[in-house]
């Protein structure tokens, strides 16, 4: 091998090893920045823990805090002291967050404050009702206008709803009347064909509203009453009727007397427990007679469909109802060819016709002339029950009591 040559191997390997010596300083490098972030990864864990210690102390603190001045608030309300505000909040999140709650004195001289004010309001517009009323009364313009469309006024009545006053036709008929509101001040016309709120507030806008609408709606409002009158006429008619009446005996009931509203005058059927089943409606908007959601033209062809509706009506209370579906309930049973076998073979024998007793009806059963026990229907609540031994036990117990002694 010539001089050269070595020359060259001599380079090469001295460059293998130096490249082989950069990969172990590479390597051990990474290997000792590896082993530093794990430390330092430790060491931010336990710094985190720490911290977190901190707070949960801090935490534990405030809530003590709280506590403490919980109890000094007691001791000072029982001392007759003014309490204090022992916060454990930061001042911001304080004002970021919810209000304190008011005490029980705030809410009550609040409460209290609210009523009074409610009080002197309704008082203010009591006094300003009844003066517009009287101001409307007494006002010649607002009179002439009336008088000139053949209309009179009545005097001012003032009960706890309202001041209000009659307009009438020339014959001194009420065809109108004005109310005005004591706890709102508002003013509204009443009249055959319903309520109509006025909408102005001022008393010239007030006078104005009326005068127009008694001008557009008098002759409307006149003939409704009179239709109305005619269809009260027909269901007095048909309250007096012999055929009606003689029903409504069978059935314990009875058509009361009118009560009016703004959809209509309504005249309530009640049972013997003064609960309503039916009623009689005559309509405001067109005179027309509602009743079992049906329309007639007159009280005369209602009569018929009356008697048919009311005759075929449960009229009975809800309490006779239960009581009734209970009868039923038993006397299928007692029907039953079974159960007259298992009465047969005991030697027993029961009264199908019930006896009442205080808050019972009883079905005896008797050996002979001596009753032996009851099937009993509480008419107040229409729970079965069994007297026996003079004890009341409950039926539906003796399921219970029967699975028990299964095995």
């Amino acid at each position: 091998m010539t001089q050269k040559h070595e020359k060259e191997s001599k380079n090469g390997q001295t460059k293998e090893s130096l490249k082989k010596l950069g990969f172990m300083l590479l390597g051990l490098l990474l290997a000792v920045n590896t082993i530093q972030l794990v430390r330092f990864g430790d060491i931010v864990e336990r710094v985190d823990r720490y911290n977190q210690g901190v707070i949960d102390e801090l935490g534990g603190f405030r809530g003590d805090v709280a506590s403490f001045g919980g109890d000094l608030n007691e001791i000072r309300e029982f001392l007759l002291l003014p309490t204090k505000e022992y916060s454990s909040t930061p001042k911001e999140q304080q004002e970021e967050g919810n209000e304190p709650k008011a005490s029980r004195t705030e809410t009550a001289l609040f409460t209290f404050m609210e009523q009074i004010a409610e009080e002197q309001n309704q008082s203010v517009n009591k006094e300003k009702a009844i003066a517009l009323a009287t101001t409307l009364h007494d006002d010649a313009g607002f009179v002439a206008s009336l008088v000139s469309a053949a209309l009179t006024i009545g005097k001012v009545e003032t009960n706890d709803l309202a001041s209000s006053f009659k307009v009438n036709d020339a014959q001194g008929n009420g065809i109108f009347a004005i109310n005005v509101d004591l706890k709102k001040a508002t003013v509204s016309v009443q009249s055959s064909l319903g309520k109509y709120a006025v909408k102005d507030q001022t008393a010239e806008g007030v006078k104005k509203e009326l005068l127009s609408y008694f001008e557009n709606n008098k002759d409307q409002a006149v003939k409704m009453k009179t239709v109305l009158n005619e269809q009260k006429e027909g269901i007095k008619a048909i309250r007096d009727n012999n055929d009606v009446k003689a029903l409504l005996t069978e059935k314990k009931a009875t058509i009361e007397e009118a009560v009016e509203s703004e959809e209509g005058i309504t005249y309530p059927i009640l049972n013997n427990d003064k609960e309503k089943v039916l009623e009689i409606q005559i309509q405001r908007k067109d005179g027309t007679i509602l009743f079992n959601e049906k329309s007639y033209a007159t009280a005369p062809e209602l009569l018929q469909p009356l008697l048919d509706t009311v005759k075929n009506t449960d009229m009975s209370s809800v309490q006779e109802q239960l009581i009734n579906s209970k009868k039923a309930e038993l006397q299928a049973i007692f029907g039953q060819e079974a159960f007259k076998e298992m009465l047969k073979n005991s030697g027993l024998e029961l009264n199908q016709a019930p006896r009442e007793d205080y808050n019972k009806l009883l079905y005896d059963v008797k050996k002979g002339d001596k009753v032996i026990f009851s099937f009993a229907i509480e008419m107040s609540s229409g729970s079965l029950k069994i007297i026996k031994d003079d004890q009341e036990i409950d039926l539906f117990s003796i399921l219970s009591e029967g699975s028990k002694k299964k095995p």
